[in-house]
């Protein structure tokens, strides 16, 4: 059974861990609980997606065309 607080840690765990940001001992303890837990599973896959899609977007910058100053 999930508590809403460890599922919080949990999600704070693994959202760190994709930035490099975590031990291994945590992420393996975050593993475990998302093993068993099909609401953290759905939050990974959405925060995997997310990531991924973030990282390959192009940053478009502003030009000076078209700005007075």
């Amino acid at each position: 059974m999930c508590v809403e607080r460890e599922c919080t840690e949990v999600r704070e765990t693994l959202s760190a861990a994709l930035d490099g940001e975590e031990s291994e001992a945590d992420v393996l303890t975050a593993v475990r609980h998302v093993r068993l837990c099909l609401g953290c599973r759905e939050f990974v896959v959405g925060v995997v997606a997310t990531t991924r899609a973030l990282r390959s977007a192009h940053v478009i910058r502003p030009s000076s065309v078209g700005h007075r100053g």
